[in-house]
C-alpha cells in the first residue's frame, strides 16, 4: 500500500481524531452533565453565566468595588476641574492687572504713556472678557473729554471707530454721558462760546469738539441711542439720518445740519439752534418748546454771543404737528438811525415747508430795542408796550433794566450802541398792534418766511394770522422740495 496520507499528516502537523477519542470526549461531557455540544446546550450554559454574574453584581463586596472605582474617577474630575478654575483665576487675574495698568497709563500727565494705556486697552477690546471691555469703552470714552493733545485724541477716536457693530450703540451712549456732562462747566467758563455757529477749538471746548467728532462718526456708522440730550454739536454733519425718536433737548447744535434727516417725534425743548439746518427734514410731531421757568436761548445768544443771531432754517422741511410753544423763532429789532442792523437777527424759515397743524400759538420772539427812557420803564409801559406798541402782541415779556453795550460799525468809524435785548412769546387770541412802523423791516423778514408754505392750515396766533393775511403771503405751497422718507 502507499502510505503519502500518513506523510502529509506529519507535514501538516493536523491528526484527525480517531474514533475511541471522539467517543471518549463524548463521555467526559455527559459525565458533567453538559451532554453533547449543541445549540440548546451552549444557549443554557449562557443563561447559567448571566445568572451567576447577577448574582455576583448583588453582593456587597461587588458593589463596594464599583464605589471605588467611580470614586476615584471623581476624583480625577475634580483634580482636572480645580487645575482649569486656576488656570481661569490666573487668566482673569492678569486680564485684570492689565486693565489697570491701562487706565493708569490713561490717566498720565505724560504724552507716550497715555498712547501706551490706548494701546493697551486696543488688547482689552480684543482679548478681554466682556465686563472689561465695558470698562475699557468708558475710559476711552472718557478720555476724549479730558484729553487736550490731537494725537491722544486721534488714537483714542480711531480705537473707538474699530468697535464691533454690537458694542457701538454703548459706546454712543458713554460719548453722549461724557459730552453732556463737560458742557454745563464749559458754558459756564465761557458762556458766549455756547452761541457761537462756529468750532471752537481751545478749552473745554476743543474737547467737547473731540467728542462731539466721536458722536458723529458712531451716528454715522449706524450706531443709535434715543438720548442726546445736552450734547455739543456745533456744525455737526447729521445729514440723511433716520433719528426719529431722539431726544436733543438742551442740546448746542448751533450751525448743525440736519438736511433730509427723520426726525420724526425728537426733542429739541430748549435746544441753541443757532443758524441749524432742518431743511428738507421729517418733524412731524417733533417738539421745539421752551417752559417758561427756563433760559430762553435766543436772548442769550444776543447777550452773549455777539451783534448776531441767526435762527435755524425749516425750508421744505415737514412741520407737520410740530409744537413750537416759545421757542424764540420770530426777531424784531427797533428801526432807529445808528442803531443795530434789522438783518443782525434773523427770523426762522419756513418757506415752502408744510406746516399743517404745527403749533404757533405760543411762539417765541426776541429782538433788540433801543433803551426806554424811565418813563417808558416803568411796569405799565412795558405792558402798554407788549400789548400795542409792538405788531404782534407778547406774553412773558423779558427785558433787562440796565441796557447793554456793543461797538457797532459805521461809514465813518465804530460807534458804541446802547441797546436793550427782549424776548416774550405770542399771545394768542390778540390782534395785531398799532405801531407797525418801527418794526417794518423785520415783519418783511417774517413774511418771506412763511412765504410759500401752507401756513393756512398751521395754529397761528391772531395776530401773525392777520399780519400774513395782510402782507398777501402765498398761503400754499410751492417750488420743488425733498423732504425726508419721500
Amino acid at each position: 500500500m502507499d502510505d503519502r496520507p500518513d506523510h502529509d499528516q506529519e507535514r501538516t502537523g493536523l491528526a484527525q481524531p480517531t474514533p475511541e477519542a471522539s467517543r471518549m470526549n463524548e463521555s467526559s461531557s455527559a459525565d458533567r452533565g453538559e451532554g453533547p455540544i449543541t445549540i440548546e446546550n451552549a444557549v443554557g450554559r449562557k443563561a447559567i453565566l448571566e445568572a451567576k454574574l447577577l448574582e455576583e453584581q448583588l453582593t456587597q463586596s461587588h458593589k463596594i468595588r464599583e464605589w471605588i472605582k467611580a470614586l476615584t474617577g471623581l476624583g480625577a474630575i475634580a483634580a482636572l476641574l480645580a487645575v482649569f478654575f486656576q488656570l481661569q483665576q490666573g487668566y482673569a487675574q492678569r486680564a485684570d492687572d492689565r486693565l489697570e495698568r491701562a487706565m493708569t497709563r490713561l490717566a498720565s500727565p505724560n504724552v507716550s504713556e497715555r498712547l501706551a494705556g490706548v494701546s493697551t486697552l486696543r488688547i482689552v477690546l480684543d482679548e478681554g472678557p466682556k465686563s472689561q471691555r465695558r470698562i475699557a469703552l468708558s475710559a476711552l470714552a472718557n478720555s476724549l473729554g479730558a484729553e487736550n493733545e490731537p494725537v491722544v485724541s486721534g488714537a483714542v477716536l480711531d480705537l473707538l471707530k474699530r468697535t464691533d457693530s454690537g458694542s457701538r450703540d454703548s459706546v454712543l451712549e458713554e460719548l453722549a454721558n461724557a459730552s453732556r456732562g463737560l458742557l454745563p462747566a464749559a458754558m459756564k467758563k465761557e458762556p458766549r462760546q455756547a452761541y457761537e455757529p462756529f468750532v471752537v477749538d481751545h478749552g473745554d471746548f476743543a474737547r467737547l469738539k473731540s467728542l462731539e467728532g466721536a458722536i458723529v462718526a458712531f451716528l454715522h456708522a449706524g450706531a443709535r441711542t434715543s438720548d442726546l440730550s445736552g450734547i455739543y454739536c456745533v456744525e455737526c454733519k447729521l445729514e440723511g439720518l433716520d433719528l426719529r425718536g431722539v431726544d436733543f433737548s438742551g442740546a448746542v447744535l448751533g450751525n448743525a445740519s440736519f438736511i433730509h434727516s427723520i426726525l420724526e417725534k425728537s426733542s429739541f425743548e430748549h435746544a441753541i439752534l443757532t443758524a441749524t439746518n432742518f431743511t428738507g427734514a421729517d418733524l412731524r410731531n417733533a417738539k421745539f418748546t421752551v417752559e417758561p421757568q427756563n433760559t430762553a436761548f435766543a436772548s442769550d445768544a444776543i447777550t452773549n454771543g455777539g451783534e448776531t443771531a441767526w435762527g435755524p432754517d425749516f425750508t421744505c422741511a415737514n412741520l407737520e404737528d410740530a409744537d413750537f410753544s416759545r421757542q424764540q423763532l420770530l426777531s424784531f429789532v427797533e428801526e432807529r438811525p445808528d442803531f443795530i442792523t434789522p438783518g443782525s437777527f434773523f427770523t426762522a424759515k419756513f418757506s415752502k415747508a408744510d406746516l399743517a397743524r404745527a403749533d404757533f400759538r405760543s411762539v417765541g420772539v426776541y429782538g433788540a430795542i433801543t433803551p426806554r427812557s424811565k418813563a417808558e420803564s416803568t411796569p405799565a409801559a412795558r405792558f402798554m408796550f407788549m400789548r400795542l406798541g409792538f405788531p404782534l402782541p407778547m406774553d412773558l415779556f423779558s427785558l433787562p433794566d440796565v441796557p447793554r453795550e456793543m461797538d457797532l460799525p459805521l461809514p465813518n468809524g465804530v460807534k458804541k450802541v446802547r441797546y436793550q435785548p427782549f424776548g416774550g412769546s405770542l399771545n394768542s387770541a390778540l390782534p395785531m398792534g398799532n405801531d407797525v412802523r418801527k418794526f417794518a423791516t423785520s415783519l418783511n423778514e417774517i413774511a418771506r418766511a412763511f412765504a410759500n408754505s401752507n401756513w393756512g392750515d398751521a395754529r397761528l396766533p391772531n395776530s401773525l394770522r392777520q399780519f400774513l393775511t395782510q402782507a398777501q403771503v402765498p398761503a400754499s405751497r410751492s417750488g420743488a422740495c425733498i423732504t425726508a422718507g419721500q
